[in-house]
């Protein structure tokens, strides 16, 4: 849920553009990151942004968390 009435459609649709900027569903999730109501204090995607920024791609394998060079 949005933190602001009225944005929820207007920021579903920015989310869309930021997952067609790398087909990645974490980066809008960390772009949006405060707007969202109900959200730990902390953001708990910005390690996940910093290695987005330096270049670096996950994955999730086997219970492991693979982290490679795009």
């Amino acid at each position: 849920m949005i933190d602001s009435q009225g944005l929820d459609a207007k920021l579903w649709v920015l989310g869309e553009a930021y997952y067609s900027i790398d087909c990645d569903y974490l980066l809008p999730a960390h772009l949006q990151y405060p707007n969202y109501a109900q959200r730990p204090q902390e953001d708990f995607l910005k390690p996940y942004f910093e290695l987005y920024l330096a270049g670096r791609q996950i994955a999730f394998e086997r219970g492991e968390v693979v982290v490679f060079t795009r």
